[in-house]
């Protein structure tokens, strides 16, 4: 996680050290407060709530701790307050940079709105759906509960392929299996699907993961109408992707550790971070090593000839002045 809450610098930096935020996107910012928002009451409703954390051991008996840790509430907190500050760049009003052909602050793309609108209205719409159907105001984990709005979807139905390796019947259709108690004789409790709800839980949890999927999408467009990615911080990448590496890893060491494999694919938005960031990470570093190599280097020998011709005019001035 120290990777990921340093990658959230380097942007920020060079838009204050260029006075410029000319070359990066406003739509990945603004659609990131967002999604660490939402990451950041995930991860805290999950390590601090009781109600929470009991309602996701009654719903994973096998795997009852969540593998929610306290650096991932302390990257979530981090890292939405950096989101914030780095918005804050492209706003004319408070830092007055150069937005290039974008007048009176930061622009945002329709499909991001979009994308962000459907967002609330998920959630508004979970939570709805608790106070209505839920029982006992939401704290039964059978039916519609608060776990469904902040936290992110656990695989504790077992997979029907597993079953007869097992020793373990198939339920009835509409059944799946709520506990095991694998004595010689396995006792097996089905409770009826709820499908419904399986369709619409964990609804926080998802809403970063879908901003992951499309946040980045804005900017590699832009990297590709300008054929170049100057103004965009390669170092942030660079660190995206060693935090998108390493958070998976702690994911497996953190299974492995419980001999329980569910954890892996209980914490489904932790590892779909992951791996969508590093996912996106490769095509950005193809895009400045690679695909754009020729034109960074063009615009770098264009800069300093400039200003060698500055360093000549100004010598020139002197010595005309001097004689």
């Amino acid at each position: 996680m120290l990777a990921w809450s340093l990658s959230c610098y380097p942007q920020a930096i060079l838009n204050v050290r260029r006075r410029s935020t000319v070359g990066a996107n406003p739509s990945l910012p603004t659609i990131n407060a967002l999604g660490f928002f939402a990451y950041f009451i995930s991860t805290t409703s999950m390590y601090f709530s009781p109600l929470i954390r009991d309602q996701y051991a009654a719903r994973n008996p096998a795997s009852p701790v969540p593998t929610v840790r306290a650096n991932d509430v302390a990257f979530a907190g981090h890292a939405l307050i950096l989101s914030f500050v780095l918005l804050s760049t492209f706003s004319t009003s408070i830092w007055g940079f150069d937005q290039g052909r974008i007048e009176n602050g930061w622009r945002v793309g329709k499909g991001i709105v979009g994308v962000m609108l459907a967002c609330v209205v998920g959630v508004a719409s979970m939570v709805g759906l608790v106070l209505v159907k839920g029982r006992d105001g939401g704290r039964d984990p059978d039916s519609f509960a608060w776990i469904d709005v902040v936290s992110f979807p656990a695989s504790v139905w077992l997979k029907l392929s597993n079953f007869e390796a097992c020793g373990i019947v198939r339920p009835s259709p509409g059944y799946v299996v709520r506990d095991i108690n694998m004595s010689s004789h396995p006792i097996i409790t089905y409770v009826p699907i709820d499908t419904g709800r399986h369709l619409l839980v964990y609804a926080f949890g998802w809403v970063k993961l879908l901003i992951t999927m499309v946040k980045y999408i804005p900017q590699v467009l832009t990297n590709y109408h300008r054929q170049s990615t100057e103004g965009w911080s390669i170092e942030q990448i660079l660190l995206d992707l060693s935090g998108g590496v390493m958070s998976v890893m702690q994911l497996v060491i953190d299974s492995s550790l419980q001999a329980d494999w569910s954890g892996l694919t209980n914490n489904t938005v932790k590892l779909g971070l992951g791996g969508l960031s590093c996912f996106f990470d490769l095509i950005f570093m193809t895009q400045h090593y690679i695909l754009y190599r020729d034109t960074r280097a063009e615009r770098e020998k264009e800069g300093e000839e400039r200003h060698f011709l500055a360093s000549d005019d100004e010598e020139t001035a002197l010595l005309r002045r001097i004689e």
